[in-house]
């Protein structure tokens, strides 16, 4: 794809280029780390510095706490902050384009596709403090239902859409808060 690119249309050959030297780090990174595990595994029954200096990846991890609770369909939300739509390079047919992708710190790598899904237009569509009920039937328009509700959650897992708290919520919380009470009962 990235020679089909170059080749048959040259204004997208920097994009091209860009896509593969992303890819090329991307497989050394995941090489590095799982030849760090296989050391790792020998270290631990070998008890050698051989094998304890190799068995520790020094690649960037992409630690996050994945949302544990469930999403509710009433649950009011809106991209996290942390979340950004940017220029990436993606695969298109048989070429290789510039596209607008998901960027989060949950994320690998930039995401513009969820199993053939555009990420971008859907995340657009919404609107700051909808419910996951409205996000997902506005979604329904281009989408099966059940598939909606699958997209959305899978970014609510990774905290990339996060509740959305009203300034009359917070207001309530706080003056609960600094009296003592807490949903309506005392909090000793």
């Amino acid at each position: 794809m990235v020679v089909n690119t170059i080749l048959r249309q040259p204004t997208n050959a920097r994009a091209a280029i860009a896509f593969y030297a992303a890819a090329q780090r991307e497989r050394c990174m995941n090489h590095s780390a799982k030849t760090a595990r296989l050391y790792a595994e020998r270290a631990a029954l070998v008890d050698a510095p051989f094998w304890r200096e190799r068995a520790t990846h020094h690649a960037e991890t992409n630690a996050f706490e994945p949302e544990t609770a469930r999403l509710a369909p009433d649950i009011r939300l809106g991209l996290s902050h942390q979340a950004s739509i940017e220029d990436e390079f993606a695969i298109r047919g048989d070429m290789i384009e510039t596209t607008d992708a998901l960027r989060h710190p949950s994320l690998v790598r930039p995401a513009v596709f969820l199993d053939d899904i555009a990420l971008v237009p859907l995340i657009r569509q919404m609107n700051r403090g909808e419910t996951a009920a409205d996000i997902v039937t506005a979604w329904s328009a281009r989408l099966p239902l059940d598939r909606c509700w699958q997209l959305l959650d899978w970014l609510w897992l990774r905290r990339i859409v996060v509740p959305v708290i009203e300034v009359g919520e917070v207001a309530a919380r706080s003056s609960a808060t600094d009296c003592g009470l807490e949903g309506g009962r005392h909090v000793e």
